[in-house]
């Protein structure tokens, strides 16, 4: 991490990023997961190796930016991105996000597709609320997707009071299997992990549960506005129900032109298993 910095926007909500990689490289804003935090992020060497400035935002709620009073939707959070993206003074850059992050990206693909020249989606979330695809998701993440649409306001009441740092680091070890597994065992790994969930819970819990429920819902994205060239990422071993590489072939189909990768031997955490210097050379090139 080179530097960490904070931007106001108009309505006077402070938004918090990091900067990392060379100050001349190419210019890439990276979307963290759920729950996330600006410190989440490629390594110095890959970013060094593929010429790459990644800036990663705590996006509003997490870590030190503040939450956004109407909570968060897809289309808003593009626009704060192209006030970052001015603030930088980046007329154009890529984007990218992982799990969660993955369909904020895709949203400043579609909504900013005169400024976004790619757009890299790693382990993103499906859209599990998308009733076409009727996704046959285990418990309770099946429960979770209807009661985002039939009570939301229930789904956010249990989940508020059911979510901290603790019940996270355990999700994240009881997915411990395949490739994810061996990171997870690994005391470095975990801690650093839990670093950036820490981080992205300061203020609680209510960016990460908004976020939860919106993904679960119906996403209404215009996935055939995206101009620029779209990568899919997907690990074989993945054990996450809410972002299998069926759920991001699906999403490619809807994005004109786009290519879905399968990296066999790897899971969720693609960035850990040798591809991150891929993904950030086609964003680059």
């Amino acid at each position: 991490m080179r530097s960490a910095d904070r931007i106001t926007l108009a309505d006077g909500r402070v938004l918090r990023f990091a900067m990392y990689g060379p100050v001349d490289g190419f210019p890439v804003l990276h979307h963290h997961g759920a729950p996330g935090s600006r410190l989440s992020a490629f390594t110095d060497d890959d970013l060094a190796a593929e010429g790459v400035q990644l800036v990663v935002p705590d996006r509003p709620g997490y870590g030190g930016s503040d939450p956004s009073p109407t909570g968060p939707t897809l289309q808003g959070w593009s626009a704060d991105a192209a006030v970052l993206a001015d603030a930088l003074g980046w007329s154009s850059f890529a984007v990218s996000g992982h799990s969660a992050g993955g369909a904020f990206a895709l949203a400043c693909g579609a909504y900013l597709n005169d400024r976004v020249t790619a757009v890299a989606v790693v382990a993103g979330a499906g859209e599990v609320g998308d009733r076409a695809a009727a996704w046959a998701l285990p418990s309770p993440f099946d429960e979770m997707v209807r009661f985002a649409s039939e009570a939301p306001a229930s789904l956010r009441e249990y989940l508020l009071a059911t979510t901290n740092r603790d019940s996270l680091v355990e999700l994240l070890r009881g997915r411990a299997r395949g490739a994810d597994g061996l990171l997870y065992a690994d005391p470095a790994c975990l801690a650093e992990l839990t670093d950036v969930i820490d981080e992205g819970l300061r203020q609680g819990p209510q960016a990460y549960v908004d976020e939860l429920v919106l993904l679960a819902r119906p996403w209404d994205l215009p996935l055939d506005r995206i101009r620029a060239a779209t990568h899919f990422w997907y690990g074989a071993e993945d054990p996450n129900p809410l972002h299998q590489p069926d759920h991001g072939r699906y999403l490619a189909v809807q994005v004109p032109g786009s290519t879905f990768h399968l990296v066999e031997s790897a899971g969720a955490e693609l960035l850990r298993h040798g591809a991150a210097r891929d993904i950030l050379r086609l964003l680059r090139d």
